[in-house]
């Protein structure tokens, strides 16, 4: 009587290699998974480390001067536009000494439903004698790669302008080798309206411009300190809208987009730099 083979124990060589293939794709598959989980942790501490870099070099103390605004304590009255027979008064501010004044215009050149409440003139400082440095200088090492910046070129020179500085006081009355122009900031308006750059001359004479403490339809309104005319931008030039230059237009020079100090320093290393604002007590000889 013959006895039945017994079963083989051990599996057939195909049979093992499959299995061995098996277990290596899901060893292999759990490694991909922990090294993409472990990959996206820390990416996710990375970009906070950057970000993080990134605010401390935003709030890095830079040192620019004499652009922090004047405030007063002063209180307008509460009729801050007033007409008197063929002018308009329009509050301007509270002077010590003096008390209150008032910009004069002639009645109808400016709208009371266009025009908003005032600040006071000159509580957002305009810059009249600018602080340069050469963007190699000790400050420029300071800024920050990515802050946002404009420049132009202008009488052959490259100069450059931080925002932050330009939004703390809208004007600057600057000048390369005795050749005056106006950079003028609109904090309500979009790139590249924001900044845009002016020839301030009527005929031979220089204005200086400065900040009246009011906006009309949503745009500063700038006066000139010679004539006390008040001026907005329109149609591509600063247009007079009362006083002495009443119709007159000081022509656009350039409108000055934004981009990063890193960007602007490879391209113009040699460029002359807005710092700041020499706010000597002495009146500037413009």
């Amino acid at each position: 009587m013959s006895q039945a083979t017994p079963p083989e124990l051990n599996p057939p060589p195909v049979a093992k290699r499959r299995i061995v293939k098996i277990l290596t794709c899901i060893v292999l598959c759990g490694l991909l998974v922990f090294i993409a989980m472990s990959a996206q942790t820390l990416w996710a501490e990375w970009s906070l480390l950057g970000r993080q870099r990134s605010q401390v070099r935003a709030t890095t103390i830079i040192g620019y001067r004499g652009i922090s605004p004047r405030l007063s304590q002063a209180q307008r009255p509460d009729e801050w536009f007033r007409v008197e027979k063929d002018q308009t008064f329009l509050w301007a501010g509270w002077k010590h000494g003096v008390g209150h004044v008032w910009f004069r215009v002639a009645s109808g050149d400016v709208d009371r439903g266009r025009i908003s409440a005032p600040m006071g003139r000159e509580v957002i400082p305009t810059i009249d004698v600018p602080l340069i440095e050469n963007a190699d200088g000790p400050i420029g090492k300071s800024i920050p790669d990515e802050t946002p910046v404009v420049g132009l070129q202008f009488a052959g020179i490259h100069s450059v302008y931080p925002v932050l500085i330009l939004e703390k006081v809208l004007v600057v009355n600057d000048s390369i080798a005795d050749q005056p122009f106006l950079v003028l900031n609109n904090p309500l308006a979009d790139a590249p309206e924001k900044t845009v750059v002016y020839q301030p001359k009527i005929d031979v004479h220089r204005l200086t411009m400065s900040f009246s403490g009011f906006a009309l339809d949503k745009r500063p309104v700038f006066f000139d300190r010679e004539t006390e005319s008040l001026w907005v931008q329109a149609d591509q030039a600063l247009l007079a809208i009362s006083g002495k230059h009443k119709g007159q237009r000081l022509p656009e020079i350039a409108r000055l987009a934004p981009l990063t100090w890193t960007r602007w320093r490879s391209a113009h290393p040699g460029s002359r730099l807005l710092v700041g604002a020499n706010r000597d007590p002495t009146p500037p000889k413009l």
